[in-house]
């Protein structure tokens, strides 16, 4: 994307605020490369939960997904 398009994205993830949501800080560029300062979140990623512990169980990962699709409404 154009370097309009890149700002204005960020500008957006940044006025996002919800529970389900990680906030962004701050964001910037270096050069041509842009990066978004997120707010620290203490856990495990869902990926990486699965990926240690195997399949969830239905109950755990139907609440996961729940959570997701609170972030995303």
């Amino acid at each position: 994307a154009d370097e309009a398009g890149m700002e204005a994205e960020a500008r957006a993830a940044a006025r996002l605020h919800h529970p389900h949501l990680v906030a962004v800080l701050d964001f910037n560029r270096v050069g041509d490369r842009w990066f978004l300062v997120r707010e620290y979140v203490a856990g495990v990623s869902a990926d990486a939960l699965v990926r240690d512990t195997g399949p969830l169980p239905v109950a755990r990962g139907c609440e996961l997904v729940r959570q997701a699709a609170l972030g995303l409404q």
